[in-house]
């Protein structure tokens, strides 16, 4: 890094802005980086992570935007700072989903540098923006305009999985998955990552729906040796859930198991526990209180999950669990309570973390309201 930074100040000196220049867009492109860097990781450890961004992330990239803005004031027609640091701005505000204010920000990068690198890229995301700030029809005019481009690689795939998931907002939720099919079975969409993409939606809007086979069908199809650890690994992740919802609870434990003895998914240790307990405890609400030696067993797991990895969204869901069954079958909310608050110390971001705040929150002003 000190080579890198000492490399830019040289390349800034032959144009008389060499702190400058260290100061602004090198920082920018650090903030930048290391919310990126941040964020794949975090995912990484919990791919069913629903947080955008988190505290930190968020101020890394506002750190980004603000470097950047900098750089625009410095240099607003640099050939090579000036385009980069709107893409920038736009990047982050679309990652922070403040989209009406990224679609802006993306316009604004077309209309300077329509010919600039990342052109292609920015019209698509634009278009995305603007659908996801609820403007649907511009969104679709942008749209247009990136198909009229003829786009090619990411861009494409960006825009016919877009287009798609407009057709299937536009659906209700069943006719929304049989659209989805129906792209797969007619060759709409030809491009094999778009294919895969498609089926992961799929296989999610049916577990929303739960349509449990279809689900487990549909994420089995969306993996492949080409896609990342992390994304083959939530989709085995949701295969596996399919099972437990589907009754075949011994079929998913095996397939847990399974992926506890591959190296690839090592870094899933605390979630795969997570999981086991999952498993070993479902098919207990039938019976009212449960089968309490499942339970101990499933509670065994639980508590490996947290000593795995005492600080992931993982280990949240873990104490979240223990909560409940300690509240709803124990009927003990000062014990429970406990439970809700170490997993939101565990992961305050996460969703399971946010579920334990507000549980927490509830039971002590209930405890107020009985005192």
């Amino acid at each position: 890094l000190a080579a890198f930074a000492a490399a830019l100040i040289v390349a800034g000196a032959s144009t008389g802005c060499s702190g400058v220049y260290f100061n602004t867009t090198f920082n920018a492109e650090k903030a930048h980086a290391q919310a990126l860097d941040m964020r794949a990781k975090r995912l990484r450890a919990n791919p069913d992570d629903s947080v955008a961004v988190t505290a930190e992330e968020r101020a890394r990239l506002t750190r980004a935007i603000a470097k950047s803005s900098k750089v625009l004031e410095l240099w607003p027609t640099h050939p090579k700072y000036a385009p980069r640091a709107v893409f920038r701005i736009a990047q982050s505000q679309y990652l922070m989903e403040d989209f009406g204010a990224a679609a802006v920000k993306y316009d604004e990068y077309l209309r300077a540098f329509p010919s600039g690198e990342h052109a292609p890229l920015a019209r698509v995301r634009r278009a995305q923006a603007l659908y996801r700030d609820g403007q649907e029809l511009s969104a679709r005019d942008a749209l247009e305009e990136v198909f009229a481009a003829a786009p090619v690689g990411e861009v494409r795939r960006e825009a016919l999985l877009l287009q798609a998931r407009m057709r299937v907002d536009e659906a209700s939720g069943l006719e929304g998955l049989a659209l989805y099919e129906q792209l797969l079975a007619d060759g709409s969409v030809a491009s094999p990552e778009a294919r895969l993409e498609l089926h992961w939606r799929a296989a999610l809007l049916a577990a929303e729906l739960g349509e449990w086979e279809r689900a487990r069908y549909h994420a089995l199809s969306s993996d492949a040796p080409t896609v990342s650890i992390r994304a083959r690994y939530r989709q085995k992740r949701l295969a596996v859930t399919a099972l437990f919802e589907l009754g075949r609870r011994a079929e998913g434990l095996a397939e847990v198991r399974a992926m506890q003895r591959q190296r690839d998914y090592r870094v899933y240790r605390p979630d795969l526990k997570l999981l086991e307990g999952i498993g070993t405890e479902s098919g207990d609400a039938a019976a009212g209180a449960g089968d309490a030696s499942r339970w101990a067993e499933a509670l065994g797991y639980y508590r490996e999950a947290v000593r795995l990895g005492p600080r992931t969204p993982a280990a949240a869901e873990a104490w979240y669990r223990i909560g409940r069954r300690v509240l709803d079958v124990d009927n003990r909310a000062d014990s429970a309570r406990a439970f809700f608050d170490s997993s939101a110390a565990a992961a305050r971001s996460s969703l399971w973390g946010e579920r334990a705040l507000e549980t927490a929150a509830a039971l002590r002003r209930l405890a107020d309201l009985v005192a």
